[in-house]
């Protein structure tokens, strides 16, 4: 089990105030609330980027571990909540959200019998985290950010979000939306060596494999080993993507001569005509005209449950 010398660890749990506390989340919280080894201090975000606030100020109050229950947006928030500068803080991270791909794309699903182990053997991962500036502001991505399509339909999912549209229902009516008003931006994109200059449905930045609700965008790419993978889907219409969904959903390599995989540890996209959205763990950046990324390795420990 893991020590601290003779003092109990800290653990801050983050939870969505907003949302029904499920079992899994219960089973947690009981665990560290019972086991003296532990001090537990319990946090609800209770507006937007509140989680990101709860994280740093855990991580300035010498947290050890934070048990994270929500989305990939929650996930968000927490790893940009914190200053790398210094020792971050593990990650405890519970499925508990309308979108979940980065754990589905690591094959996790948490059980109580999970967490005791990695706490009593040290099941910890070391993870890589997406950098990107844009705008003059430093963001983090821990799963994939894109821009084209898919950071259009996020963008047209929180318009819905405010007129009180959620669930599976408002996900794929935003995707009929984005299909209909969706216009194809000119975009130039430059890693390692090579700049490209053209129409683009849609560039992924992958440090994951899934986003879109369980769609693999890129099958090879993992958050441990170092790169990124680019998935870049140039002037391919619509109906052309909606062919490829069946690949998309069961993790195949799209061969189309307007699709092209390749890994990179450093970028720059810049946009030339047209609008492009910028979505990062499904939640909307302000691009401007340009973002750089990078790979920021190695920075974050999640526990392997």
């Amino acid at each position: 089990m893991e020590t601290a010398g003779s003092a109990p660890i800290n653990v801050v749990a983050i939870l969505n105030g907003s949302k029904k506390i499920r079992k899994s989340i219960r089973e947690a919280v009981l665990y560290f609330q019972n086991n003296s080894a532990y001090h537990l201090e319990i946090e609800r975000s209770q507006y937007p980027l509140h989680a990101s606030e709860l994280a740093g100020q855990a991580q300035l109050n010498n947290a050890q571990i934070l048990l994270v229950a929500g989305g990939d947006g929650t996930f968000h928030e927490i790893i940009n909540g914190f200053d790398y500068s210094l020792p971050a803080p593990r990650l405890i991270l519970i499925a508990a959200g309308t979108g979940n791909d980065f754990l589905l794309g690591l094959n996790q699903q948490f059980s109580l019998p999970k967490l005791k182990n990695c706490l009593e053997n040290g099941a910890w991962e070391t993870h890589d985290l997406i950098q990107l500036q844009t705008n003059q502001k430093t963001y983090y991505g821990l799963n994939i950010a894109d821009i084209g399509f898919g950071g259009y339909v996020i963008h047209l999912l929180n318009k819905q979000r405010s007129m009180r549209i959620s669930g599976k229902f408002s996900y794929a009516l935003a995707i009929l939306r984005a299909f209909v008003r969706f216009k194809i931006p000119t975009l130039q994109v430059t890693w390692n060596d090579t700049s490209v200059e053209g129409k683009f449905l849609l560039i992924a930045i992958c440090n994951g494999s899934t986003f879109g609700n369980g769609l693999k965008v890129n099958p090879e790419a993992t958050s441990q080993d170092g790169k990124l993978n680019l998935s870049c889907i140039g002037n391919v219409s619509v109906i052309d993507y909606l062919k490829q969904l069946p690949k998309l959903k069961t993790g195949r390599i799209i061969e189309h001569p307007e699709v092209n995989y390749t890994t990179c540890t450093k970028g720059n996209i810049e946009v030339i005509a047209g609008n492009a959205y910028l979505e990062v763990d499904g939640e909307v950046l302000e691009i401007g005209k340009s973002v750089n990324f990078e790979i920021k390795s190695a920075c974050i420990e999640i526990a392997k449950i």
